[in-house]
């Protein structure tokens, strides 16, 4: 019996393939990602509570300056 050549041909794997990743995945990357989106996230609603209070700061300040000028003219 003779083998077909055609039959087992091998396919070399050498060299860049188009399937290939730009960047593998990597799960310690991946979890350090996310931890890092999460901090992102948690430092974002941690400034905007501190912009709020500044803004009631003002808003006292500005109040409590309103009324002395206010009683000192009467």
């Amino acid at each position: 019996m003779k083998k077909e050549e055609g039959g087992n041909r091998s396919i070399p794997l050498e060299g860049p393939t188009k399937f290939r990743l730009q960047h593998t995945w990597n799960p310690v990357e991946d979890l350090k990602e996310k931890e890092r989106d999460q901090l992102l996230k948690e430092i974002n609603s941690s400034l905007k509570n501190i912009e709020k209070t500044l803004e009631r700061i003002e808003n006292l300040f500005r109040f409590k300056l309103f009324n002395t000028e206010t009683n000192t003219s009467e």
